[in-house]
């Protein structure tokens, strides 16, 4: 009987850390400061304060990534958004910058092609739920600008309650209309996966390489707490995706932001930026010239 015992052990031992080796994995690794915080007004992580140099092991892809006290991305460790700017920039990795250093996203090189301030606030996974959300908490900031960099994908973020890519539920805002309350955000379901189990998965196994004994445990670990709880399904967590939804929830984000940008006297731009597709190498800069066309008489 314990010989079964210890048979079965081992065997169920040996089923997790092959199951943990599964568990997906961060591309990048990092060195420098990582200080990435639970944003409770937005529903999603944000680094303030950080300076971090990322690279990808496989590959030569090197860059760094500065952040200030707003969460903002800037080009230097300490460098601080002024209290005053003219553009503002909100959206998703995209216009933050995945990948490439922060003078070569659109913010900045449009900054320096017309010689204003910006700022730039995208954050990598947002949807326009978030970018809307990020816009009001930054409008003492008065821009004459406000840059919603939006992609197709943001359709669908908008309506879920979850962020893909990971194998639990990381909650985040998401647009929400009934007959009872009308349209509306609603707040992270904090009860699918809580904040600080997030921080803990990524510190035990999305960002290690999984190759010592130790990281292999821990990976174990954690694929036997998704199939005893009930957080292993919630990537699933059902949500209305049809045309009607769909289109409520863009028309709520936009005509949100276009009324807070109303409010400073500020002026809003939707700037479309197509994806590419998957496998293609990522772009080294942004879409920056599509700005160069376009006239600017509220910065002058």
């Amino acid at each position: 009987m314990i010989t079964m015992v210890l048979i079965f052990g081992l065997a169920l031992f040996a089923y997790y850390i092959w199951k943990g080796a599964m568990l997906p994995r961060s591309p990048d690794r990092f060195t420098g400061d990582v200080r990435f915080e639970w944003n409770e007004a937005n529903g999603g992580f944000i680094a303030r304060n950080a300076a971090v140099e990322s690279w990808q092991p496989t590959s030569d892809l090197r860059y760094h990534v500065f952040t200030d006290r707003l969460g903002a991305r800037v080009a230097a460790r300490g460098d601080q958004t002024p209290d005053r700017v003219d553009i503002l920039v909100i959206g998703c990795s995209f216009t933050w910058g995945l990948n490439i250093e922060s003078e070569d996203t659109y913010s900045a090189q449009l900054g320096q092609i017309l010689q204003v301030a910006t700022v730039n606030l995208g954050v990598n996974g947002y949807s326009s739920i978030q970018a809307l959300q990020m816009l009001r908490q930054n409008l003492a900031l008065r821009p004459k600008v406000v840059i919603y960099g939006f992609i197709t994908d943001h359709l669908r973020r908008n309506l879920a309650p979850c962020l893909t890519g990971v194998p639990f539920c990381l909650p985040v805002a998401y647009f929400e209309e009934s007959a009872a309350s009308g349209p509306m955000v609603h707040a992270p379901r904090l009860d699918l996966f809580p904040p600080q189990d997030v921080r803990r998965f990524g510190e035990d196994v999305l960002l290690r390489d999984g190759q010592s004994a130790t990281e292999r445990v821990l990976a174990a670990k954690w694929a036997l707490w998704f199939d005893l709880s009930r957080y292993a399904m919630t990537r699933d967590v059902a949500y209305d995706q049809s045309p009607s939804a769909i289109s409520a929830a863009i028309r709520f984000a936009v005509g949100r932001m276009a009324e807070a940008t109303r409010a400073i006297n500020a002026e809003l731009i939707v700037l479309y930026m197509p994806d590419y597709q998957s496998g293609d190498p990522p772009p080294r800069t942004n879409c920056y010239r599509q700005f160069k066309k376009i006239p600017s008489p509220w910065l002058t």
